[in-house]
């Protein structure tokens, strides 16, 4: 008896020396989209990957780059995913927030996009060679986000502005509808909505997939922070970059299986396309030289003569590539299924 008893007490010391061992997971909000590009982090929190890592990734969803940044700002969440206009707009507008990672990008492109044109047959536009034809015609785009550098960048590789086509500002879902119904000509989006409306609307065209001829295109989507949780919390910052960083590899290298987290979280959109929009996604979390020289020589620019931003400024103090130089050192597997970044677009 004298045993059994004490077999019981060794048993909850055991039990209590196990629970007070265990480190309780650090909650972390993000503010994302439901879009293909956004995936890893659907799939870093189903399948447990930043539980690994003691994180408690809480999702907060918007529609845009634009409503996350304001998410951010209000302390609705720690980190949130931006694009190019939105980030660089509060910047100048002396909003203190930083860039620590990328979560749509090509780190050997000079110019990217994550949007896509595609047309109706009443646009006439069935190439790029046709971009001309676009005049007087409604295009379907969310205003301040890359559809509408994209579109600008288009237009302007034919001699056009934006003054010379009517834009409709339309949320992807949406401004897919709307093709759909004939109430615009034309739609700049990104995936899957891109696919959706490919796949699903006859007569579509795909006209150009992500930057396409215009080379004066660049924006790009970036993990961004207060410089206040920065300067304070780094270490948890780092231990989520990490995180992020394997989650991103498995979407990449997991397509399909990454299609069918999504599926769950990005609803009215089916199986069969998420898996053919998860192809063309480009996640790819790594920060190099192109980044810089694609906001001031083209994003910027573009800003500039739209009126959003007084002047091109440099963007370099908004930059912190600390972290992610560490984990490229430290965990060089999280990136080993992706062409080596160039020589000339390396980091010094």
């Amino acid at each position: 008896m004298r045993r059994s008893l004490m077999g019981l007490a060794l048993h909850f010391s055991l039990a209590l020396g196990l629970t007070t061992a265990v480190q309780a997971a650090d909650d972390i909000a993000v503010g994302f989209v439901r879009a293909t590009a956004h995936a890893p982090y659907m799939v870093g929190i189903e399948k447990g990957v930043y539980a690994k890592y003691d994180l408690n990734v809480v999702p907060k969803f918007y529609t845009s780059g634009i409503d996350s940044l304001q998410g951010l700002l209000t302390g609705e969440q720690k980190i949130t995913t931006v694009g190019a206009f939105p980030f660089l707009i509060a910047i100048s507008k002396g909003i203190d927030v930083v860039a620590i990672g990328m979560i749509e990008s090509q780190a050997n492109e000079p110019n990217f996009t994550v949007t896509s044109l595609l047309t109706a047959p009443s646009a006439g536009v069935t190439s790029a060679a046709d971009l001309a034809k676009l005049k007087g015609k409604k295009v379907g785009l969310l205003l301040g986000t890359a559809s509408e550098d994209h579109m600008g960048g288009l237009l302007d590789t034919v001699g056009l502005a934006p003054k010379d086509v009517e834009y409709v500002n339309l949320a992807p879902p949406k401004a897919v509808t709307a093709l759909q119904t004939g109430a615009v000509d034309a739609i700049n989006v990104w995936e899957p909505w891109t696919t959706v409306a490919e796949k699903t609307i006859p007569g579509t065209t795909l006209v150009v997939n992500g930057a396409g001829p215009c080379v004066k295109c660049y924006n790009t989507g970036f993990m961004v922070v207060a410089r206040k949780t920065l300067e304070e919390e780094p270490a948890l910052l780092e231990r989520f970059w990490i995180a992020h960083a394997e989650a991103m590899k498995y979407a990449r290298t997991h397509t399909d299986e990454t299609a069918d987290v999504a599926s769950r979280w990005i609803e009215g959109v089916n199986i069969d396309i998420l898996k053919a929009a998860m192809k063309r996604a480009n996640m790819d979390p790594r920060m190099t030289k192109n980044i810089e020289t694609g906001l001031v020589n083209d994003t910027m620019p573009f800003l500039v003569k739209a009126g959003l931003l007084k002047s091109v400024f440099d963007p370099k103090p908004n930059l912190n590539y600390d972290i992610y130089k560490k984990v490229a050192a430290e965990h060089p597997d999280l990136f080993d299924d992706m062409q080596p970044v160039k020589p000339e677009y390396q980091l010094d």
